[in-house]
């Protein structure tokens, strides 16, 4: 392994609401957001209906190769829009009238369903792996046309764990991402989790907050007793749930010490300052939700590469702290050479990552396509692409449709005749699409730079983000020679993503 804010909307990709939106030492830096419970003193299966449901292939004794058969084709239909009951999808495989067997022992369970994760990673790798394997792009998802089941390739690479995990993520509601997390702490992984506080505490209006309104036949004391003990009928209660599972398997969970919004969405594996088999970063757009992993288009891409986790595990550690800014970071990014491609990673308020976007766009001469969900006229980008389509240079790029009507948005005068904007179409593939959630852009198809930063003042100034840049327009890049031919493969692989997104779209029009 290579040892002046814009309105919140501009900065957030939350849901809508009435609020804007492992083991470690017993002592924690203030701000933690809970108390570590205590660990069970024996690890064996979880209750039932504590997450997500076992995977089907750990309950049918089949042959081997059934097996194979079966999971093959489970894996082709997971790829496409609908989904059929359990049990079609054992007839398909044609094991469907087999008995089933007793429960294995949790050891069993839990290395074929390792294995089976394993298997998977492996194929989805084949078809997204770049630069000798040591960088994967994936899109997703599969239920608006993409190509890549994105809950499946976080739920994998947070089931390929073997001894930490640091999870920085703005909100989680998968259960089955939370089980693979689960089931990792039980097999003795150290996990720390780092969450948005927003999708976890109710805004209560008022200070001291306002009485809830009794239902018919109760007190005021009764209706304040439901609210605070009995019921959670909220958007957020999946989180809460997730949460309650969480402490209840001594996971770590700490609440973001950002007050404005914490944005990040990467895993890092197996990675504590020293290198091993295991160790890789995920990150991408895509929050750990049912929604970003199947309604919303976005990206995932993971890193094998010691260098690129040294530079999350120094993100990691001021979170640890309960602190951010250039003090652990330094102030100049380092690129790095992963199988003859450069990769450079920047992290949001430390390295002002849209002056190293708009630096990215200068070097280019032929275009650039993108896909963003919020872009602000209140980042300079928008000019960049004026400058630049003004020069010749051929801007395309496909746009979130509720963001892109608000007033404070770049696409209004971005007005140019080489320069064309799209929305999704609310029809056919994406019918029910809920976001364009891409922060995507390919230049020249040699660079490509995503992860988590909207185009905008607030996530460049306040929120925690990150980015990487992948690729370069140059045959050297400080020191590095650049392999013109992998870096032209992942970015069109990318740019592929893109345009099909444009073939699906209509051209944005102001209104």
């Amino acid at each position: 392994m290579d040892p002046v804010p814009a309105p919140r909307e501009a900065g957030a990709d939350h849901r809508a609401g009435p609020r804007d939106r492992g083991r470690a030492a017993p002592v924690r830096p203030p701000g933690a957001l809970v108390a570590e419970a205590v660990r069970p003193a024996r690890r064996g299966r979880l209750p039932a209906g504590g997450g997500a449901p076992a995977h089907p292939c750990g309950h049918v004794d089949v042959p081997a190769g059934a097996q194979s058969v079966r999971r093959d084709r489970l894996r082709r239909h997971r790829r496409l829009p609908g989904r059929v009951p359990q049990g079609a999808e054992r007839a398909r495989a044609g094991v469907g009238d087999r008995l089933p067997r007793p429960p294995a022992a949790p050891a069993a369970r839990e290395q074929r369903r390792a294995a089976a994760a394993a298997e998977g990673h492996r194929r989805r790798a084949d078809m997204s792996a770049f630069a000798d394997g040591r960088i994967e792009a994936y899109v997703g998802p599969v239920e608006l046309g993409a190509a890549d089941d994105l809950e499946a390739v976080i739920t994998d690479f947070v089931a390929g764990a073997r001894s930490t995990l640091a999870i920085a993520v703005q909100e989680l509601d998968s259960p089955a991402i939370a089980q693979a997390i689960l089931d990792a702490s039980w097999r003795g992984v150290r996990v720390e989790l780092f969450l948005e506080q927003d999708y976890l505490r109710s805004p209560l209006v008022g200070n001291p907050p306002r009485p809830p309104v009794p239902r018919p036949g109760e007190t005021a004391a009764e209706a304040l007793h439901r609210v605070q003990w009995l019921e959670d009928d909220t958007e957020l209660a999946e989180n809460r749930r997730i949460l309650a599972a969480l402490l209840r398997s001594d996971v770590q969970v700490r609440g973001d010490y950002n007050p404005r919004i914490f944005h990040q969405k990467f895993v890092l594996r197996d990675y504590d300052g020293r290198a091993r088999p295991t160790s890789a970063l995920l990150s991408g757009s895509a929050n750990f939700t049912l929604t970003d992993t199947h309604r919303n288009l976005n990206h995932v891409f993971v890193f094998r590469s010691a260098f690129v986790c040294r530079q999350y595990l120094a993100e990691v550690e001021q979170l640890r702290a309960g602190s951010f800014g250039r003090r652990m970071h330094g102030d100049v990014p380092k690129v790095y050479d992963l199988g003859g491609v450069p990769v450079k990673v920047l992290f949001a308020p430390d390295h002002t990552p849209e002056l190293e976007i708009v630096k990215q766009m200068l070097k280019g001469t032929e275009e650039i396509v993108f896909a963003i969900f919020t872009f602000a006229g209140s980042s300079g980008i928008d000019d960049a692409m004026l400058a630049l389509a003004r020069g010749g240079m051929k801007v395309r790029g496909v746009v979130d449709r509720t963001q892109a009507a608000h007033d404070w948005a770049a696409p209004a005068w971005l007005v140019h005749d080489n320069i064309e904007l799209f929305v999704p179409r609310r029809s056919g593939v994406f019918s029910g699409l809920r976001k364009l959630h891409h922060k995507l852009m390919v230049i020249d198809e040699q660079v490509v730079v995503a992860g988590s930063f909207n185009y905008t003042a607030p996530a460049n100034e306040f929120n925690d983000e990150n980015i990487f840049v992948i690729g370069s327009v140059h045959t050297e890049v400080e020191g590095i020679e650049v392999a013109e031919q992998p870096c032209r493969v992942v970015a069109r692989h990318l740019k592929a993503e893109v345009e099909r997104i444009i073939a699906l779209s209509e051209p944005w029009t102001p209104g």
